[in-house]
């Protein structure tokens, strides 16, 4: 998947065979399977793929949590505001209504916040604002799933928010601007740059360094002779000395007594052919 030469060509003729197969619908979701990590990971744009996907998104549909699942992964920052707001509208419209369970109208929340956390796009303000009223819903899971979709646009853009929905105000919130469709913002600086030295503090360390070592190499160097502390052997004065005469007579001792020692190995031989001689 990572090492693919031409990744647009090859999810488009992957698209083409999806629309004319014929096969079994397992087979259909393992090529929406593919094709939605394809242009997930590659940021790809094959537009006809989404509105192919919301004609199984259902309730009664079968395996539909895996279709769904299949169009958050191919949802992406660059997919345009037009075909991810109707993908996300549809999730809205079939599965978010009181004529559901609460299990559906869960499983559809939290289908549009992995949506939209990949893209931000996919929301209008007008239908963020009706979500919200979900955070009081009877259901716990309902409503923790509305919870958290208000909380992701906190962070992202909180201006789509009521003024009651927002919550407290945090430093920098006042800030926070969804970017528009294909806008990128270049940083002018870096996160916990402000804790690193200055240059200027670098110079004057080194400067006061460079001083301080020239102060006491100056102090230090006045001609006179440093006494190097003895270790313990020199001040002992006996431990690792040899006398050498010592030395020499113990090595005449052990020539002598290899002498000695060959020396009676040649008798011993020559009794031991007289004998057999004999």
């Amino acid at each position: 998947m990572h090492r693919c030469c031409n990744f647009l060509g090859f999810t488009e003729k992957l698209y083409k065979k999806l629309e004319k197969c014929s096969e079994q619908f397992e087979t259909k979701l393992l090529y929406m399977d593919l094709l939605s990590r394809l242009i997930g990971i590659h940021k790809l744009l094959v537009l006809n793929f989404y509105p192919y996907v919301q004609r199984f998104l259902q309730p009664h549909q079968r395996e539909v949590t895996k279709i769904l699942l299949y169009a958050a992964q191919s949802a992406h920052e660059m997919v345009p505001p037009d075909a991810s707001q109707a993908l996300v509208k549809t999730i809205a419209d079939n599965f978010i209504a009181e004529r559901n369970s609460t299990e559906v109208i869960a499983v559809g929340m939290n289908s549009i916040r992995e949506i939209c956390a990949r893209c931000p796009f996919a929301m209008t303000s007008d239908l963020i604002q009706d979500l919200a009223q979900y955070r009081k819903y009877r259901n716990k899971n309902v409503m923790s799933a509305a919870k958290s979709l208000v909380q992701l646009y906190r962070h992202i853009d909180p201006n789509m928010l009521r003024r009651r929905d927002r919550g407290r105000p945090a430093v920098g919130a006042e800030d926070l601007k969804l970017a528009e469709f294909g806008e990128v913002r270049a940083a002018n600086y870096i996160e916990g740059a402000e804790v690193l030295p200055s240059d200027e503090d670098d110079v004057e360390d080194d400067a006061d360094g460079w001083e301080s070592a020239s102060n006491a190499s100056d102090d230090s160097g006045d001609g006179e002779w440093v006494d190097v502390p003895k270790s313990d052997d020199e001040a002992e004065g006996t431990t690792g000395y040899i006398n050498p005469e010592v030395e020499v007579g113990f090595f005449d001792f052990r020539v002598a007594l290899l002498c000695f020692s060959r020396l009676g190995g040649f008798f011993a031989s020559i009794r031991w052919h007289l004998s057999v001689r004999r």
